[in-house]
């Protein structure tokens, strides 16, 4: 179960998965490993180091990327 307040981005090739099964904040339409890559090369310029967590997120979402 998804808490409502967390916010939700859902990508997915096909436009008509989007949303299907439970509200989302932002849908992509693309490729997984695409749309994944290019937001790791956009996320350390636009995230907001909140308690220093930044990097732990940034750390913790590359691990799957290096194997």
């Amino acid at each position: 179960m998804i808490k409502p307040e967390t916010r939700c981005i859902h990508i997915e090739e096909d436009p008509w998965e989007i949303g299907k099964i439970f509200p989302v904040d932002v849908g992509i339409i693309a490729d997984a490993r695409s749309a994944l890559g290019s937001l790791l090369d956009v996320y350390p310029r636009i995230a907001s180091d909140t308690n220093g967590k930044r990097n732990e997120r940034l750390d913790c979402i590359k691990k799957p990327r290096n194997k």
